[in-house]
């Protein structure tokens, strides 16, 4: 449950930092929104957070019943974690390709 609360920080992180490179820091926002590879990774990110959802809800009620803090989960909540894993991998190779220029169509 520590590492999902972990999970869940970093994964704001990530999004705020992101969303400063569409800020004089980084490309105009034109470029992103003329990116279909953007719109693909930010699919993908709304799709990991989705996933995350439920296992996160059943950590956390869990946790609050375990005495000694271990949580179990069932095997739906152990395929939803490896299929948020895979996502997970493709998005940052999603970001070199946006970085790279792959996609913008402007």
């Amino acid at each position: 449950a520590r590492v999902d609360a972990l999970y869940g920080a970093a994964a704001l992180i990530v999004l705020a930092t992101g969303l400063l490179k569409m800020t004089p820091f980084g490309k105009p926002v034109e470029y992103y929104g003329q990116n279909f590879i953007f719109h693909i990774k930010m699919t993908v990110f709304l799709v990991v957070v989705l996933l995350a959802i439920l296992p996160s809800v059943q950590f956390f009620k869990a946790r609050k019943t375990a005495p000694d803090g271990t949580v179990t989960y069932s095997k739906s909540v152990g395929v939803l974690l490896k299929i948020e894993m895979v996502f997970l991998m493709i998005i940052p190779l999603l970001g070199v390709m946006i970085a790279r220029g792959y996609g913008y169509t402007g």
